[in-house]
């Protein structure tokens, strides 16, 4: 969870950005929670971007995810998924795959997302964070996730609140 108000001084700068809490996994600052309760969306913060970049895997990385469509809400999860897959496609070229799907009821959205390697994924996962989310949590409700590739720590961490499971590949090939 979330630590309490910042007290530290080496959280200053984050205190000057309206950031109330931290979240913390293997020593580094992963989210923060803003104090103005407009700003609720969590944050993700690159607490060393250079020590990201170099331990980064070379591997493609996926995601398969299920959520339950809060009632009322399809025309409006499908203009959020129209929005941020124009923008994925337009900012993120290591973004290889991202697709939703809905169920032939409308109750659920599938979730496929395929990226190029772990600096792919956590940038992806960082605008995510920042440009959508908050409007998706009020959209969606979490309901499975299966992560699939050579997922490394930071990405771990950053995916932590969704509490998915982490396959191991057995064998396979990919023709793409």
């Amino acid at each position: 969870g979330l630590s309490g108000v910042i007290q530290s001084p080496k959280y200053a700068v984050l205190r000057t950005l309206g950031v109330r809490g931290v979240r913390t996994c293997a020593g580094r600052i992963i989210a923060g929670v803003y104090a103005d309760e407009a700003r609720t969306s969590k944050i993700v913060i690159a607490a060393n971007s250079a020590d990201l970049k170099e331990r980064a895997m070379t591997s493609e990385i996926r995601f398969y995810a299920v959520r339950t469509i809060r009632s009322g809400q399809v025309e409006a999860l499908r203009a959020l998924g129209e929005e941020a897959t124009a923008y994925f496609k337009e900012n993120q070229p290591g973004t290889l795959e991202y697709e939703w799907f809905l169920d032939p009821g409308a109750m659920t959205c599938h979730l496929f997302e395929r990226y190029a390697d772990a600096d792919a994924c956590l940038e992806h996962l960082r605008a995510w964070g920042e440009k959508f989310a908050a409007r998706a949590d009020r959209l969606l409700v979490p309901k499975t996730m299966f992560v699939y590739g050579p997922v490394n720590e930071d990405i771990r961490c950053a995916l932590a609140d969704t509490n998915p499971a982490y396959c191991q590949q057995l064998c396979g090939y990919s023709a793409s």
